[in-house]
């Protein structure tokens, strides 16, 4: 359960980044 909780939370933070880096290109454009 930890492990799996573990996972989401990473995926979770790797979406936030990947979400942050659109929004920042589509500032800069």
């Amino acid at each position: 359960m930890e492990k799996k909780s573990d996972f989401l939370v990473l995926m979770r933070q790797k979406k936030i980044k990947f979400v942050q880096k659109i929004l920042i290109l589509i500032i800069a454009v």
